[in-house]
């Protein structure tokens, strides 16, 4: 999958130990090694057989992040608004 998305193995690696997030465009290239829509990469169940493994990892990990993201944000706007 790596060399097809035209990205490290040890990036993909970091990706899916938690330790980087990838961004919009290297989520693009994560779907084209999957051969799945970008979309996707958050549905599991419409991915191909072989790469399910990786796309839910993958969206179990982007839906922490979307979570820590919106916590930090309510943080600071509770920190800037006095609450």
């Amino acid at each position: 999958m790596a060399e097809k998305a035209e990205i490290s193995i040890t990036f993909v690696s970091n990706i899916e130990r938690g330790l980087k997030y990838p961004k919009a465009q290297v989520l693009g290239q994560i779907a084209i090694g999957l051969t799945v829509k970008v979309w996707e990469l958050f549905k599991s169940d419409s991915a191909p057989e072989e790469s399910r493994d990786w796309v839910n990892r993958l969206t179990s990990y982007m839906k922490t992040q979307v979570i820590q993201a919106m916590d930090e944000v309510i943080v600071q706007y509770r920190g800037a608004s006095g609450f």
